[in-house]
């Protein structure tokens, strides 16, 4: 049998979906397996075997008639069975009712948007814990036919190795601790200010220590002023690597600190313990990391009542000063990293 699954978002959202399909491929290895999303994640899929065609939404597949090319330039090249739509936007609708013109069996994600907008409106004490949008994933393939033996706390790990390169850059560059650190997030409502990291590195330095500073190329100023202003022993990653080398980099870290980004998500699939900052959005929306649940960093209701104002982080802060993150300290950041070394 032959599946195709769609998912067009940004990466945090793909690297949740990533471990339950590597579960699949486990469970249901006669099933061959395509995922269709945005290019620069190629290089992901060659080590999970699995195919990937990548959507050139801004060029040749731009628009109805560029998305419905692509659906006719899978189906030339892979001739799936049944897609699943794991996002569930007008991109991929367009693609899969392409499908369904064809005789394609199709299964959608079920958001679940209705309790979302509850969630937000829930007053403090009153708000219910949404389901994990890895369980969203999970139930979409069981309506699909497949029941995955899927375990949120001990899912499968990364498969990415460091190739010659990055092994030698990492044994000339590693210490006997090693940190990463991504101070960066695509919306403010997430980001943990660069004062804060700064005393974080300033806080947690030891003589045995090394920070590793992760984020995308456009990150890499910030990044270079955390490491000067820290007076910390750093090194920077972003824009040195490949996407699949750096998770492959993660798995040789005693401990990763992120914000709510794509990041986290990262590490938590390479196996690395992670500590995640969170303001304007809420680990019981859905999106927490795999198995770190226990070390995430946030301000309670009785200290903060106007969180979380967003699923995703999109929203301004109607407050003006984002105390929701802006009042984390960074010793409590700290503390959780120094249990996990300890």
């Amino acid at each position: 049998m032959r599946v195709l699954v769609q998912r067009y978002s940004a990466l945090g959202d793909i690297l949740i979906l990533l471990p339950i399909l590597q579960q699949l491929k486990k469970d249901y290895p006669d099933v061959e397996l395509a995922f269709v999303s945005k290019p620069f994640l190629e290089p992901l899929f060659g080590d999970l075997n699995i195919r990937f065609f990548p959507a050139q939404v801004k060029k040749k597949h731009k628009g109805l008639k560029g998305l419905n090319r692509l659906a006719r330039e899978i189906n030339k090249d892979f001739k799936p069975d049944l897609v699943i739509d794991a996002h569930m936007v007008l991109r991929s609708m367009i693609v899969s009712r392409s499908f369904q013109l064809l005789g394609t069996k199709l299964q959608t994600i079920r958001k679940e948007r209705p309790a979302r907008k509850r969630f937000l409106a829930a007053k403090p004490g009153e708000r219910a814990a949404l389901h994990p949008i890895s369980q969203l994933h999970l139930e979409t393939f069981a309506r699909a036919g497949f029941k995955l033996n899927f375990n949120r706390e001990a899912i499968p790990i990364a498969p990415y190795k460091l190739n010659g390169d990055s092994e030698r850059w990492w044994s000339q560059h590693k210490a006997a601790q090693n940190i990463g650190i991504a101070p960066g997030a695509r919306h403010l409502s997430k980001a943990w200010p660069k004062q804060r990291y700064i005393e974080l590195l300033q806080e947690t330095k030891q003589a045995q220590r090394k920070f590793f500073l992760f984020g995308g190329k456009d990150e890499q100023d910030l990044l270079q002023e955390i490491a000067e202003q820290s007076g910390t022993p750093c090194e920077v990653v972003a824009g040195k690597f490949s996407l699949d080398q750096e998770i492959a980099l993660c798995k040789e870290l005693d401990v990763f600190v992120s914000n709510d980004s794509s990041n986290m998500h990262l590490a938590a699939w390479a196996k690395t313990p992670v500590v995640s900052i969170w303001g304007g959005t809420h680990p019981d929306a859905g999106f927490a990391p795999y198995a770190n649940e226990d070390q995430i960093v946030q301000l309670e209701d009785d200290e903060l009542d106007c969180r979380p104002c967003s699923i995703f982080g999109t929203s301004e802060c109607a407050r003006g000063d984002f105390a929701c993150l802006h009042h984390i300290k960074a010793d409590r950041v700290a503390q959780k990293i120094e249990c996990i070394l300890a």
